[in-house]
């Protein structure tokens, strides 16, 4: 469940303003770089897949994946289909991130 959440900092005074938006900015700089690591190591998982069965995630899953009696086969698909999601993830909360802190250095 998603929630909308509208923080108005504009109203603190300036000194205020501008001292929420470095901490803020602070810990946006520390997640974006645990994320990033995270991506990385999420990007590696379903690499190594790719590689293992010289194709991509959406070709294995049509091709080989309905085929496969192979129980091996089945649990990395598992897998490759999980690290390919935290990937998407990843990259989605790093946008998110990104995206707050270019308005905070407006704030600031």
């Amino acid at each position: 469940m998603a929630q909308v959440c509208e923080v108005d900092l504009c109203s603190l005074p300036d000194q205020e303003r501008r001292l929420v938006a470095r901490n803020l900015h602070s810990f946006i700089e520390q997640r974006l770089d645990v994320l990033g690591r995270q991506l990385a190591e999420a990007e590696a998982r379903a690499n190594s897949f790719a590689v293992k069965y010289g194709q991509d995630l959406n070709t294995f899953a049509e091709r080989r994946l309905p085929e496969t009696q192979d129980s091996e086969e089945y649990g990395d698909y598992v897998h490759w289909f999980m690290s390919q999601r935290e990937v998407d993830e990843y990259r989605r909360l790093l946008q998110e991130y990104r995206d707050l802190a270019r308005q905070l250095a407006i704030l600031g």
